[in-house]
């Protein structure tokens, strides 16, 4: 009798690399991994095959458990002393409610900011998911020493223990980032002691650029952009670099804008400043009521100067605000000079740029700067902005320079005998500055195109 043996052999190599296959296959469905349990308990004859079988995935739930990095504590977190942080709630909420999603942004950007070292338990971060909307991070009152956080885009004065709008604000939201909300809804969020950060990010800064963001936003993957209102030219170069889609900020200075294409947005107004309605209509220089207006405190450096030399012309408007407590009303401000055909400009003592170069021609009233202090400056900054947007008009015919105040008197007595040229130079002004909003929006707007 000829008994097959090699044939047999064969089989049985044959059905245990199926086996095999078979395991690892069960590894990613856990639906055969119950059919097969039932067939081998079934089956007694066959359970020679279970060492093929691993017994973690025979005892395993239907349904994948969440990675252990999910809910267990992370080596690389800093330890606490066993004192509640900032946001700690908050922050378990946040973790708790992302586990049911691993590939959620809030998930990977948590393990990436471990994983780069940028998790601070004692601060802790405001991670967003939503990634179907513009997240605007107000980052210049973080750390603030307060109990009641302030409103979106609002700061904390120590000294008067009262919070304050951030002096931009109206001008940021409406004018740069208010186009976004055509493509993009926007979401405002105050820091409360916490960092915000989401897929698409917006992140508003005083001073400098926040580095601990960019590195966030490069560890993140973000979509993020850098839009900062500085009061000074910058120190360093810090913060500007890698992780930003793109960054924006007041004060033209050659040492950023180059080296890392960083965009020149105007300082703008102050919050309040611009009209209730967009159908606001700017009063016409030929029919405004004063030569010149000036509001502010006469006591600070530069203005005891320009106010002797230009109280000498017959028609001026000052609105002295040296007794107020507090900021005169940014509509108030509009009113006193947008019926006034020039807008002195007094030196800053830091830099020469200033909201009021800005204010005057959203009033549509005519800048007058001193130009032995600011006159280099504003050739470089009207220079660059009028390359980028309207390289055919001349600046010049509508912001005015003088070597001293006393010219200035001159400059406003020649310009007012012409009434039609003072008009057309209007128009111009008022184009201008219409176009060098459009466009600033414009280049943030492009970082997220429209859906």
């Amino acid at each position: 009798f000829f008994f097959p043996g090699r044939l047999i052999m064969r089989w049985c190599f044959f059905l245990a690399a199926c086996c095999c296959c078979l395991a690892a296959a069960l590894a990613e469905q856990p639906g055969l991994d119950r059919v097969l349990t039932s067939v081998l308990a079934a089956e007694p004859s066959h359970k020679r095959m279970m060492f093929l079988y691993s017994p973690v995935y025979a005892d395993a739930p239907s349904e994948k458990v969440p990675p252990a990095a999910a809910t267990d504590p992370d080596p690389a977190a800093p330890a606490t002393t066993g004192a509640v942080s900032v946001g700690e709630e908050q922050e378990a909420a946040d973790e708790e409610s992302s586990t049911h999603d691993p590939a959620s942004f809030t998930a990977r950007c948590r393990a990436a900011l471990r994983a780069h070292g940028l998790w601070n338990a004692s601060t802790g971060w405001q991670l967003q998911d939503a990634a179907d909307t513009v997240h605007v991070a107000w980052a210049f009152a973080q750390f603030a020493n307060h109990t009641a956080p302030c409103a979106p885009g609002a700061f904390f004065n120590s000294e008067q223990s009262r919070c304050y709008d951030f002096w931009e604000k109206d001008f940021f939201l409406q004018e740069l980032l208010g186009p976004l909300g055509l493509a993009w809804p926007l979401t405002l969020h105050n820091d409360d002691m916490r960092l915000t950060l989401g897929p698409r990010t917006v992140v508003v800064n005083r001073d400098s650029p926040s580095d601990l963001m960019r590195q966030a936003c490069l560890a993140c993957n973000a979509t993020c952009v850098s839009l900062l209102a500085a009061n000074h030219l910058p120190a360093s170069r810090s913060g500007y670099g890698r992780g930003w889609a793109a960054a924006f900020r007041s004060q033209f200075t050659a040492s950023v804008v180059h080296p890392y294409a960083v965009h020149v947005v105007p300082r703008g107004y102050r919050s309040g400043f611009a009209p209730a309605t967009p159908a606001f209509h700017v009063q016409p220089v030929t029919q405004r009521a004063h030569t010149w207006a000036f509001v502010g405190n006469p006591a600070k450096p530069h203005r005891d100067e320009m106010l002797d030399a230009l109280t000498r012309v017959p028609s001026h408007h000052v609105v002295n605000t040296s007794s107020n407590s507090s900021l005169l009303p940014g509509h108030e401000v509009r009113a006193a000079l947008g019926n006034a055909v020039f807008c002195p400009i007094p030196a800053e003592d830091s830099v020469p740029d200033s909201w009021r170069m800005y204010e005057a021609m959203e009033a549509g009233c005519f800048p007058v700067a001193l130009g032995k202090r600011s006159d280099a400056y504003w050739y470089q900054h009207f220079d660059w902005a009028a390359l980028q947007f309207a390289p055919a008009t001349r600046w010049q015919a509508f912001v005015f320079r003088v070597d001293q105040w006393s010219n200035a008197i001159y400059l406003m007595e020649n310009l007012m005998e012409n009434k039609e040229d003072l008009q057309a130079r209007q128009e111009t002004m008022l184009a201008f500055w219409a176009a060098w909003k459009s466009f600033s929006a414009s280049k943030i707007a492009e970082v997220f195109p429209r859906v």
